[in-house]
């Protein structure tokens, strides 16, 4: 209690000791700042084994509120963060994952009674969380990136064999999200992995040591292990890519430690990474471009990628290697990992019926619903064509009557019979054919002779009509037939159109 009344700057929690004295307590914790992480840190883990299995499932919880408190305040002040070492800071982060991932903190099976109440299951998790975070992020940068690569480096290529490897699996997890945690921290500063700042020579050689040590152990056949380091070594490489927006100062600054930028494990991950984003090549382009990428590295980034974009991306990338390169390397790579994940690769290179065949539908629901649109839009011209044209036909075509009196003029002249179709040409002949030829002056002599003219012609004229109104019949109504037929393909197309927009 004394220890968190101290760094925190809290006298009043104090027990038995003065506020100069508090003040003095702090002090000397700062210069001992790491042997105390180091007690603290073994206070926590005490914490969780100090008790019989029936009391709070053998935990201490007023010890571990208490320690995690003291430690949290320490990380909290600036001063007294940034002067863990670390050795100590990668202990405290290894504990306070464990402690995480401690059954005793998890929500119980139904079929077994809790040892611990809920509550206080869910604020030791959430305490314990707060800790992991702030030691992470609240360190110098350089060291939290050391440690959580180092961390990340033994759980993955080197475990334990006495640990459960499905608790170094989850552990590693842990880490990794507490490295996304630090890079995001150090890209939102005002100016991210400066050197003027930060340990940017410490950070470069951890990741080379810790990209060696992957490429050993592949070689070792521990090609999962490697993945999983070489994709934490691309996390924290891509985040400084990206924050300089180009590889020309890491570039010098690792010849400046030895560290070759095209033979060295950092090398070959740096070309990768920048082609990746894009970023051009700075000090010698055409050796890079003609560097081969990475073919555990790509193969490793589809099995870590989460389903989606993500994923795709590293999909096509390994599809690219596999064009350009040929899969020579990749069935070697191939061998050397587990069944299971060598189908799933395998599976993820094969074409995706499902995707090509939504891509395919949506294409040719596409192209249906333009060619719809467009026998649409031809059968509204057609439609409104036919209309005028008939329009016009009927404006043009003479009356009835007209009709009639003009075939019977035609009659008076030649005697000839009429041509003329119309239903009323019949009546308007015989209503006017006796005025005309009672007005009419013939110079020949014989009335009965021409009255037996004027009748024949009237008879032949009758039969040439109702011929006439017979052959005049069938197109009128072929013309009403064609536009009822054109207006009902009109409506049909109408509908199939709506029909497909409510499908997409």
């Amino acid at each position: 209690k004394n220890i968190h009344a101290s760094v925190s700057k809290q006298a009043n929690l104090a027990v038995g000791i003065d506020a100069l004295n508090i003040a003095k307590l702090r002090e000397d914790i700062k210069e001992r700042i790491s042997e105390v992480i180091e007690t603290l840190t073994r206070l926590i883990d005490f914490g969780f084994r100090c008790h019989e299995d029936n009391l709070n499932g053998g935990m201490s919880v007023p010890l571990l509120s208490v320690t995690l408190a003291s430690e949290m305040a320490i990380f909290r002040s600036t001063d007294l963060a940034t002067l863990v070492n670390v050795d100590d800071l990668t202990l405290l982060i290894k504990e306070a994952g464990g402690a995480l991932l401690d059954p005793r903190l998890a929500p119980p099976k139904s079929s077994e009674p809790p040892q611990l109440d809920e509550a206080t299951s869910t604020q030791m998790v959430r305490a314990i969380n707060k800790l992991a975070v702030q030691a992470a992020t609240g360190s110098n940068r350089a060291n939290s990136i050391v440690a959580l690569t180092r961390l990340q480096e033994q759980l993955s290529l080197y475990p334990d064999a006495s640990e459960d490897p499905l608790f170094n699996s989850r552990l590693s997890r842990i880490v990794t999200k507490l490295m996304t945690r630090v890079v995001k921290a150090e890209e939102n500063v005002a100016s991210p992995y400066n050197t003027s700042e930060m340990d940017m020579e410490a950070v470069i050689c951890c990741l080379e040591d810790t990209l060696s040590a992957s490429y050993k152990a592949e070689e070792e056949n521990k090609p999962e292990g490697a993945a999983v380091t070489r994709n934490f070594a691309k996390l924290v490489l891509t985040s400084i890519l990206k924050a300089r927006g180009d590889s020309t100062k890491l570039i010098e600054e690792m010849k400046d430690l030895e560290i070759d930028p095209s033979t060295s494990a950092l090398g070959k991950l740096l070309v990768f990474c920048s082609a990746e984003l894009g970023i051009p090549s700075s000090t010698h382009p055409a050796e890079r471009l003609d560097q081969q990428p990475d073919i555990a590295t790509l193969v490793s980034a589809v099995g870590s990628a989460p389903q989606g974009p993500a994923r795709d991306e590293a999909v096509d990338a390994l599809k690219r290697y596999k064009s350009t390169y040929g899969d020579s390397e990749l069935n070697n790579h191939l061998q050397d990992v587990s069944a299971a994940f060598r189908a799933f690769i395998l599976e993820q290179l094969s074409e995706n019926p499902s995707r090509q065949s939504s891509t395919k539908n949506s294409s040719s629901m596409s192209e249906r619903i333009k060619s719809l649109r467009s026998k649409l839009s031809a059968t509204e011209a057609v439609i409104q064509s036919t209309v005028s044209s008939e329009a016009t036909s009927l404006s043009q075509q003479p009356q009835p009557q007209q009709v009639s009196l003009h075939s019977h003029h035609q009659d008076d002249v030649s005697t000839g019979a009429s041509t003329t179709s119309g239903s009323l040409v019949s009546s308007s002949t015989s209503n006017h054919a006796p005025k005309e030829v009672h007005n009419a002056s013939s110079p020949r002599p014989s009335v009965k002779a021409f009255r037996e003219r004027l009748a024949a012609a009237q008879e032949k004229r009758v039969g040439t009509t109702d011929g006439s109104e017979i052959s005049s019949q069938p197109p009128q109504s072929s013309a009403g037939s064609r536009m009822a037929a054109l207006r009902a393909r009109l409506e049909a197309v109408k509908v199939q159109t709506n029909l497909v927009d409510e499908e997409n």
